[in-house]
This record gives structure tokens, sequence and C-alpha cells, in this order.
């Protein structure tokens, strides 16, 4: 029986491990800071800059892209939230803080979009405009106590 393979491979590990511990003490923290004091203004907002008046074409996508940390009714309780620092925001309590076109950044751009924290990530350069708008009405309709995202068919 040949040893030599395993003891390799051991030894590899043993050296890959210190390594791999070293980047997750680096990326962690970057990953649960706040936005820096001195964060720029959001652009302003463009003319005629509106959401959609029917929230329910932006369900299903906050669904798939939102709840996971904000949870299905938006309020910070999805099942991330407890590793993510600071933790996500509680949409119906919060959105009434910004104007359409702050949710929308956000909702683009990320957190630090308006200042706040950059683990919440930005979805503009996967959704189109369009879902970004439905989207972002959706989480606004959370607001008015319109529901929650629940399970779409």
């Amino acid at each position: 029986m040949n040893r030599r393979p395993t003891r390799h491979r051991l030894a590899t590990l043993l050296l890959l491990a210190p390594l791999t511990l070293l980047s997750l003490a680096v990326a962690v923290p970057a990953l649960t800071e706040e936005a820096p004091a001195d964060a720029a203004a959001p652009p302003p907002e463009p003319d005629g800059f509106a959401l959609p008046a029917d929230p329910a074409p932006g369900r299903a996508l906050f669904v798939q892209h939102c709840a996971i940390c904000h949870g299905d009714a938006g309020e910070g309780d999805g099942q991330l939230s407890p590793h993510l620092r600071p933790p996500p925001g509680n949409l119906p309590e919060s959105v009434g803080e910004r104007s359409d076109w702050e949710l929308y950044l956000v909702v683009r751009d990320g957190g630090q979009a308006i200042g706040r924290s950059p683990v919440m990530v930005g979805f503009g350069e996967r959704l189109s405009d369009e879902d970004l708008l439905a989207v972002t009405a959706f989480a606004r309709s959370l607001e008015r106590g319109e529901g929650e995202a629940g399970e779409v068919p």
C-alpha cells in the first residue's frame, strides 16, 4: 500500500488551511462594515422618474433576490440575516424614510449608493431596468402593508 499520496494530500491541506483562514479573515470584515461617513450624495432624481403603479410584478423578483436577506415580509428576518452585520433593513419601517429614487438606487447600486452599508448589494448588473423598477415598487408596497412576498407559484 502506497502512503505517499495520502501524506502528500495531508501536507497540502495543512499548508492551504491557514491561507484559506487568512483570506476569510480579510474578506469577512469587509462584508460587515458600515458605509464611510463621507459617502457621496446620491445623484439627483431624473425628470419623469416614477415607480410602476402596480407592485405585483415585483413580487417574484423580491422572492428571488431579496427575501433571502430581508425575509418574505421585508422585516429583515431572512435566512441570511443572522450572518450579516449590519443586519438587513426592516423595509416596512424604513422605506418611508427614503424617496422612490433613493430606494431604486439602493436596489440598483447597493446600500453605499445612498451612504448606507455596502453589505446591501446592488442588482443593476443582474436585472433589467424594468425589473429594478418592479422590485423597487414591491419594496415600497411593503411600507403600505400590502402583504408579503410569500411563495411564488
